[in-house]
Parts: structure tokens; sequence; C-alpha cells
């Protein structure tokens, strides 16, 4: 590197370390925003008389989303990346005999936590906890 001043020797070598840094900052900013749009979805199936159900998340203005299936007398988490989170929501069971039951209406927030007991059609909101 002759004729190259000190000064621009450290720009030299700095630089990529720099760049390196901000883009490793920008993917961890990435993962943040992708949990904060995780939706947690616990499914008590406490129907009575019993029988499997899928669950379905619908919401106002998007396609309606399958999120599995609970078997008869189980409780069921299933985890769901929500792009957007705006707009009203609802979940829907669907008995397989082909009967649908909704639940209320909600609204989805950053790491929300949503529970839902299907016989008593109870839906109740929450965050979910942080690791660490």
């Amino acid at each position: 590197m002759r004729g190259v001043t000190p000064s621009l020797r450290v720009l030299l070598v700095a630089l990529p370390l720099l760049l390196a840094a901000c883009a490793t900052g920008g993917a961890e900013r990435g993962e943040e925003e992708e949990t904060g749009r995780r939706i947690v979805f616990e499914v008590e199936n406490d129907l009575i008389p019993r029988s499997p159900v899928t669950i379905h998340l619908q919401a106002t203005d998007r396609p309606t989303r399958v999120l599995g299936t609970v078997s008869a007398g189980r409780t069921r988490t299933f985890t769901h990346t929500e792009p957007l989170l705006t707009g009203s929501y609802r979940l829907t069971a669907q008995v397989h005999q082909g009967e649908e039951i909704p639940s209320r209406v909600f609204s989805l927030y950053p790491r929300a936590f949503i529970r839902w007991s299907i016989n008593t059609n109870t839906l109740s909101e929450g965050i979910q906890e942080t690791d660490g």
C-alpha cells in the first residue's frame, strides 16, 4: 500500500468491519420483528360429545389459514407468524361431522398468546413470556 496515507489505510481496514457490523444488527432486528409477529394459540378441545377438530384462523382481510387439528379431549399449542397484525381475527373449530364453532372476534398484537376453550367458547388473551 505504497503512497496510501495512514488514515486511508485505517479506513480501508475498518470499512469492511463496519459494514459487517451493520449487516449483523439488521439481521438481529429482523429476528426480533419476526419474534414479535409470532403468535401462540393454545386450543383446548373439551367438546362434549368428544370429537377431533380442525382449527382455522380467519382474518377480516386475508385468506383463512389452517392451524392444525386437535384430538378429542386434548389441548394443543400452535405457533403462527402473522405478517400483518391488523384487522379482526376469529378462530373456528371445524368438527369432523361438518359443524363449525366460531370463537369471539379478537385482535392480534406483538407476542400475543391466545387461549381458547372450545366447549365453553371462552377465549383469553395475554402476552408470551420471554425466555431468560
